[in-house]
């Protein structure tokens, strides 16, 4: 993220493979690393909400969910972004996804006033599906 923005803090409820999560960040660069299977893709997935649309998997909300519990999904994260600190909260209890900007309900497209996310993966710049001369 460019200088002063940043997420210092992010919780998750039935979120993917997470139950529960609380992760506090100082700003700083983070890496996330594990074995296959340690919800690492998951974290990323739950930033990529902070930002308008479907996510970085494009998935519907009610994907989102832990299974097989199913009881909705929430994260929460305080955002740093160049007008102060934030809270920001999306959630689905089935099809549609909630968001609320510092205890305020907001459209999704608020989001994109507070952070600004860009998302390249391998499949969007075909990076790895190509032979090395492409």
């Amino acid at each position: 993220m460019a200088a002063g923005l940043a997420v210092t803090r992010l919780r998750l409820s039935h979120f993917r493979s997470h139950r529960g999560a609380d992760l506090v960040f100082d700003g700083r660069p983070v890496a996330v690393f594990g074995p296959n299977g340690a919800g690492k893709t998951n974290l990323i997935e739950a930033i990529s909400l902070l930002s308008p649309g479907r996510g970085l998997r494009m998935a519907a909300p009610e994907d989102l969910a832990r299974r097989p519990e199913r009881l909705g999904w929430k994260v929460v994260a305080r955002v740093l972004a160049p007008d102060g600190l934030h809270e920001v909260e999306t959630w689905s209890e089935g099809e549609r996804r909630q968001v609320v900007i510092d205890g305020k309900q907001a459209p999704q497209a608020a989001l994109a006033r507070l952070l600004r996310l860009l998302w390249l993966t391998p499949s969007m710049d075909r990076l790895w599906m190509e032979a090395a001369g492409g």
